[in-house]
């Protein structure tokens, strides 16, 4: 599925199952999604990535409607969007 998404966009549907798998609690299923997500932010038109990462923290809004602004944080993002996961 690594590999078809380079190219396709049809595992991006399945994104809230992708996005599911972050709050398990194997280590296994939660890389793979995070690996394909990754993978899927190409294909991503409905903007799900950056929803996940201003929720979580990533991204910083600036608070302006004009020049808006994302700062991203010296967190490691892979940290704040699971945290973010497991505390929904």
């Amino acid at each position: 599925m690594q590999n078809r998404s380079l190219f396709f966009a049809d595992v991006y549907p399945y994104w809230d199952t992708l996005r599911n798998k972050l709050k398990s609690d194997n280590s296994y299923q939660r890389s793979i999604g995070l690996m394909l997500i990754a993978e899927n932010a190409k294909w991503d038109t409905e903007n799900r990535l950056g929803v996940i990462f201003s929720l979580s923290g990533v991204w910083k809004y600036n608070g302006k409607e004009r020049g808006i602004l994302f700062r991203r944080l010296n967190r490691d993002w892979r940290e704040l969007v699971k945290e973010y996961y497991i505390s929904q």
